[in-house]
């Protein structure tokens, strides 16, 4: 359901779109956000391999702990 605006013409010439809440906004710059939006949709979605997710979330928490195992809590390493 679209809220019912009111059209009205700027000095320049420029339609503008006011709401009842008194929003306003530009029509061509709506209309552009718009056509925007509608081309991302007709775009595929890259969808990321949740394995490769996985292995990385794996590597990056064992690369952490041993990390971690190298330094003591008051900030020197141990031997």
């Amino acid at each position: 359901m679209e809220t019912e605006r009111t059209t009205v013409t700027d000095a320049n010439g420029r339609e503008i779109y006011v709401y009842p809440n008194g929003d306003r906004f530009y029509a061509d710059e709506v209309h552009a956000m718009l056509a925007g939006a509608e081309e991302r949709r007709k775009q595929p979605l890259k969808v990321d391999d949740l394995d490769e997710l996985r292995a990385k979330l794996e590597r990056l928490k064992a690369e952490k702990a041993a990390k971690d195992r190298l330094i003591s809590p008051t900030g020197s390493e141990e031997s």
